[in-house]
């Protein structure tokens, strides 16, 4: 195993223990906040601009202060909820052990998906090419789900494009 293989396992196990930490039930709705708050912000943020008229004279920087407000309203809300729902839920009786379970398994494969996502990166900036990449032992299982999320992605921005193909035989 090398430093890459070692960073990987770091990123898995502190993603599993936050997720258990804070739960299933925040780790979802974190993860919503951020998707449905990265949606709102691309779709809406034109709504927003024209309130910061005076404030900044560059368009494009109104346009990119409008979406981080809406984002960080999005997450404030989010985060304020899942406080709340949080409560109610270990005031209610429900499985705690569950909902840290849940929320453990949750952050695991969020760590995967990040590692995953690192990945694609590196990929890009040809960093598979390098002496410790190929040297890896836990390397190829995250080209493997790199793999899948692009090909996942890809098809999922354009299904019809028949030129669409997975980075599958790319060498790890």
């Amino acid at each position: 195993m090398n430093a890459a293989d070692y960073v990987i396992i770091g990123v898995l196990v502190i993603s599993l223990v936050l997720g258990t930490i804070r739960g299933f039930m925040r780790e979802a709705i974190g993860l919503l906040a951020w998707l449905g708050g990265l949606w709102l912000a691309w779709r809406y943020a034109h709504l927003v601009t024209p309130a910061l008229g005076g404030l900044l004279a560059d368009e494009p920087l109104r346009t990119w202060v409008a979406r981080a407000i809406i984002l960080l309203s999005v997450m404030l809300f989010a985060w304020i909820f899942a406080g709340i729902l949080s409560y109610f839920i270990h005031q209610s009786g429900l499985s705690v052990t569950v909902d840290r379970l849940l929320g453990g398994l949750f952050g695991l494969l969020r760590g995967a998906a990040l590692v995953a996502l690192v990945t694609l990166v590196a990929q890009v900036v040809q960093l598979h090419q390098m002496n410790w990449w190929k040297k890896s032992q836990l390397l190829p299982y995250a080209v493997t789900v790199a793999d899948w999320i692009s090909g996942f992605a890809e098809s999922a921005v354009d299904p019809d494009d028949s030129s669409v193909k997975t980075r599958s035989k790319r060498e790890a």
